[in-house]
């Protein structure tokens, strides 16, 4: 089933792989990541709630954009103000203005991904190709959040903090890849028939 999901869906499932991943190393690892940096408890536990803010906020602006611009063009874009935002991280953890909006930011775009996953799910697919794909997409998604934090916690060991938000961006970068390649659509057919 998971074979025919990604033959049908291979960005969108991609894109939720990438979210389960990077939305769990975040909320999971920030606090050590502001520790790191000098921040106190306090200030390293609201980084996870400034997160989690961008999360439950941004979706609704991502929403309105997709509906006016198109969900595809906005999935590609929020892939790369994920990006964007999660590299900033390193050169925003000294100023107290940009901080708290880049990780603003990096918590609705790398949820929004997830949703604008399962509406481009809806948006394109019918009856039992629409019950394979958000079956495998919901499969990716936990996947990712279940993997999320410990190779990239692993990562960190080795090479120290940045590794956090270098890692995130480099899989974003990953799927920004995937998401500009061109579908192939008849492959996927195949596998049903």
């Amino acid at each position: 089933m998971l074979r025919m999901a990604l033959a049908f869906a291979g960005n969108r499932i991609a894109a939720t792989f990438l979210t389960g991943i990077g939305e769990t190393a975040m909320q999971s690892l920030l606090p050590l990541y502001g520790l790191a940096h000098g921040l106190n408890e306090a200030g390293a536990s609201r980084l996870v709630a400034v997160f989690s803010l961008g999360e439950a906020v941004l979706i609704v602006a991502l929403g309105w954009f997709a509906d006016r611009h198109g969900r595809r063009l906005t999935l590609i874009g929020t892939a790369g103000l994920a990006v964007i935002s999660t590299l900033a991280f390193p050169f925003v953890m000294g100023n107290t203005f940009l901080l708290e909006p880049v990780v603003f930011i990096a918590g609705g775009t790398v949820s929004g991904l997830y949703t604008l996953g399962i509406v481009l799910i809806g948006q394109d697919f019918r009856g039992q190709r629409l019950a394979v794909v958000s079956t495998g997409f919901a499969m990716a998604y936990s996947a990712g959040s279940v993997i999320g934090s410990t190779p990239i916690g692993f990562l960190i060991d080795l090479f120290g903090p940045e590794a956090l938000p270098v890692t995130v961006a480099v899989g974003f970068v990953a799927l920004l890849i995937f998401l500009v390649r061109p579908r192939q659509k008849k492959a996927a057919e195949a596998l049903v028939e």
